[in-house]
Parts: structure tokens; sequence; C-alpha cells
């Protein structure tokens, strides 16, 4: 690390990876903020973890103090684990940055992909989008029944209908509405063309993801179990941590 503040045990490759795309007010911000952490605490040089939570503050938002009962926690851990193991499985070459149940200003778990990554905005994309989506109810119901069926799927309901109205509507991705942008025509004259067509298109590209995203889950269900427990024990897991248990 530039700075001598800073334990030597730290993972600068991680720390490289978590940061990229950070301007350099950024980066002083985190070594600021670390810095202030570290002195108001009397903790000596600053360890990884206490960077790790300045950077994730920055680009997550500060941690959120919830009153999370144990079934709670379990049910965010499945939820994420279901997402994070779907995604390496459809998409395996997404890089995962972390997975975590800290809750934060945003949500109360996530799988934090590396923003700097280019993806090619193919059919197989969204579709692969979509089933990611859903992932995270699929095997939160999987593991709890009824009783895991809860509002906490809303950003993930919303992602998926993005992730079927895109190709549907906009790119003329379905071979039932190949070529067509309905959105410009609604651009262009005011008038809203193909609505019936649409809504039935992706009511059908979503049953297909459903279906396809249950029986990935019962086929990956051991790596998804293995995935909750270890963020139950751990909170937080690292690209390197979440490959070690699904390889």
């Amino acid at each position: 690390m530039q700075y001598d503040v800073y334990e030597e045990a730290i993972d600068v490759d991680l720390i490289v990876s978590l940061t990229a795309g950070m301007s350099g007010a950024d980066l002083e911000k985190v070594h600021r903020e670390t810095v202030l952490q570290a002195l108001s605490k009397n903790t000596g040089k600053i360890g990884q973890s206490t960077l790790l939570e300045e950077i994730n503050i920055l680009k997550y938002g500060a941690k959120r103090t919830l009153d999370k009962c144990a079934k709670m926690l379990a049910e965010t851990a499945f939820h994420e684990a279901g997402h994070a193991v779907i995604s390496k499985v459809l998409m395996p070459e997404r890089i995962i940055e972390q997975i975590s149940i800290v809750p934060r200003e945003q949500a109360l778990g996530m799988v934090a992909y590396n923003r700097e990554q280019e993806i090619d905005y193919t059919k197989a994309f969204w579709f692969s989008q979509t089933c990611v989506a859903l992932a995270g109810r699929a095997a939160q119901v999987k593991q709890f029944g009824d009783e895991g069926l809860d509002t906490g799927a809303s950003s993930d309901l919303r992602q998926a209908m993005w992730s079927a109205w895109n190709p549907v509507a906009k790119y003329g991705m379905h071979p039932d509405s190949y070529n067509l942008d309905t959105t410009v025509l609604h651009e262009w004259s005011g008038d809203v063309y193909f609505q019936s067509q649409t809504e039935k298109l992706i009511k059908e590209w979503l049953d297909e993801a459903t279906l396809k995203t249950d029986q990935l889950v019962d086929q990956y269900w051991e790596q998804i179990s293995k995935v909750a427990q270890a963020l139950l024990e751990e909170e937080v897991l690292s690209e390197a941590q979440f490959k070690s248990l699904i390889e």
C-alpha cells in the first residue's frame, strides 16, 4: 500500500479490483475515512477489514443497524447465494467482486459485480440476467417454503421485468417481435403499438425463465446451500472464497 499506516498483510490485488473505476478523489476519501476510523478506535495500523468497509460504504452505502433475527439472516443468505450461484452457472465470465448479507442503505444483501467489465448485451445475456434476478426468490422459497415468499424480491422482479422487456419490446430479439422496436414507434407517434403482443411475449419470457431458474436451483442446490452457510458464518465472501465453495 502507498501509506505506511496499513498492515502489510492487506491483499493489494483484492483492493485494486474493488476500487476499479473509482476516481482519485474517491480513493483519497476512502483513505481519509479509514485513517479517521483507526484513530477514533486507536487500533494502530489499519487492517484489511477496516479498509474494505470504507470502500463498501462509498460504493453501496453505510451499514444499517437492523434487529435481524436468525431466520431473516438465513433467508437473506439463501437469497443472495441463489443469485450468485446461478449467475456463475449461466454467466461464468462475469466477475463477482463479493457477496454480502450485511444490510446497507440500498439492500439487505447483495451480489456485487465488477462495474468495469464490458458486457455483450445478447439475447442469451438478457435471458440469463432474467434467471439470475429470479434465482434469489427461487432459492429462498425452496429452503423456506411459503414463509420465504416475501417482499425482499421486489427489486429483483423489477430487474427481471427490465431484462424481459428490453429484448422483446426494444431490441427485437424475440422470434415473434423480430427487428421490432416498439419504443421508437411510440416516440414518433405517441401511440402504443403491439401492446397486447408485447405483454404476451414478456409473460412467456418470464414463464420460461422461471421454469429454467427453478430447474437450475434444484440442480445446483448443494452449491447454493454451501454458499448460504458460508455467508451466515462470514457475512461477506470474496470472489476467491465463493469460487472455492462451488468448484
